[in-house]
């Protein structure tokens, strides 16, 4: 399945007291699936999980699973969301992480160019806030290691025929000359305009 964020392992890490993220831009229409980030727990444990946010609204679009006493060196970790998932557009995200430990924390890499991170100051863990407003601030050339997985939502089909008697005729959709009937066109689920003259015009 497709994803949107920062794939590429990072080299410098920051503790995830804070909620972190990075502002990606998802390039169409879909259903988020999941969210994965490089992080580590290598001192005691930690309940983490992960958030989408719109941007630059910043307000939230859905959260994750917890996952909880998470533990381990630095690896990648994936969140998922519950059902309902969530529907993408082609739009900005931030894509943010949280956790309950300063052991914890999530990697990134500076000196990324057109890169974006944002993120609030320490807060106490608990439900997700539905706006980051306040301590949130923004760092640029910051790509933090996390993305979003998500499923293309493809728009069904269908056959339309056009016919007329007793004469040909030429068709319309949506003010695109299709051609003379009898026709066929595969045409998107919708709705459409279809245009023929009328009798006795031409």
């Amino acid at each position: 399945m497709p994803t949107f964020g920062r794939q590429s392992a990072g080299s410098t890490f920051v503790n995830v007291t804070r909620i972190y993220g990075g502002i990606f831009t998802c390039p169409e229409a879909g259903v988020a699936q999941s969210i994965t980030a490089q992080i580590e727990c290598t001192v005691g444990v930690a309940n983490i999980k992960a958030a989408l946010y719109t941007y630059p609204e910043r307000t939230l679009v859905a959260t994750t699973e917890e996952i909880v006493n998470f533990s381990g060196s630095v690896s990648w970790v994936t969140f998922n969301f519950p059902s309902p998932k969530p529907a993408l557009t082609n739009r900005q995200y931030i894509i943010v992480i949280w956790g309950n430990s300063s052991n914890a924390d999530v990697c990134f890499q500076d000196s990324v160019v057109n890169a974006k991170s944002g993120y609030t100051s320490p807060m106490a863990y608990g439900s997700w806030p539905s706006y980051l407003d306040g301590s949130y601030s923004e760092r640029a050339q910051r790509e933090v290691c996390i993305y979003c997985t998500y499923e293309v939502v493809v728009t069904p089909t269908h056959l339309l025929r056009i016919d007329s008697t007793p004469i040909s005729v030429p068709v319309t959709l949506n003010s695109q000359v299709q051609g003379n009937t009898p026709i066929s066109v595969n045409a998107q689920e919708g709705t459409y305009v279809v245009v023929v003259p009328s009798e006795g015009e031409g």
